[in-house]
């Protein structure tokens, strides 16, 4: 299990079985590209996933359009051939910088761009275990899901340029879009205005994403108190 261990606060482990569970479904469906267990999380809150009710435990499966739209796989769950990761080509960085902090999530991308080409096989095993804590919040974690964008329509556009082109293309865009218009509408919501100007500027440059880009640009340009006249101006009509 996770510990404490001096000033570090181990995250996640894995179960002595991990190994041994993925290898053996890669050596059953040389199909599968990579593999993935349950991941068990424990501490401020529980739950157990990735967690996909239609999907079939140990027969391969594209989960391409699912991390569209969310980020759902843990890599400290994952076991990934070696071929299939030199076909993708591995890791690859977009580097920017947030309030002195490097921005990371090379991971996702790696996993969006290898479910596009591959199938994956889940375990129905619990291989892996992740403790939540209070504070663990990430304070980049909201230009994290930024850079997320970025690498999804990195990835649209390679796909476009690919001579056979992709068969979930089209569902692909539908459910970067939504993933977007969500992004936009917490943005607005929790009142994170400069993230949501950030938001804006980018999408608005990105076709797919415009019109819901352009729906919140007057919105994250309004001054506040102009924002709150309007709000009580709108209670004041609907009381009469």
């Amino acid at each position: 299990m996770p510990a404490r261990t001096g000033r570090w606060r181990l995250h996640a482990a894995l179960a002595p079985v991990h190994l041994d569970n993925l290898a053996g479904l890669l050596d059953k469906w040389p199909e599968a590209g990579f593999a993935y267990g349950l991941v068990q999380v424990f501490g401020t809150r529980s739950e157990l996933g990735p967690h996909f009710p239609d999907l079939t435990s140990d027969v391969p499966h594209s989960i391409f359009l699912r991390l569209m739209r969310t980020t759902v796989l843990l890599p400290t769950t994952a076991l990934v051939r070696r071929k299939s990761f030199d076909a993708v080509e591995g890791f690859k960085e977009i580097v920017e910088m947030r309030r002195g902090r490097r921005v990371q999530v090379e991971d996702y991308d790696f996993f969006l761009r290898l479910s596009a080409h591959y199938p994956g096989i889940q375990s129905s095993e619990i291989t892996a275990c992740y403790r939540t804590y209070e504070g663990q919040s990430n304070v980049v974690r909201d230009w994290q899901m930024f850079l997320e964008f970025k690498y999804r329509m990195r990835l649209i556009q390679q796909l476009q340029d690919r001579p056979q082109g992709h068969p979930d293309l089209p569902a692909a865009i539908e459910r970067m879009q939504r993933a977007w218009e969500q992004q936009l509408r917490e943005a607005w919501v929790q009142g994170k205005t400069s993230y949501l100007r950030a938001l804006i500027r980018w999408g608005c440059d990105v076709s797919y994403l415009l019109a819901a880009s352009d729906y919140y640009r007057w919105r994250a340009w309004t001054p506040a108190w102009a924002l709150r006249l309007g709000r009580r101006l709108g209670r004041f009509v609907c009381a009469r």
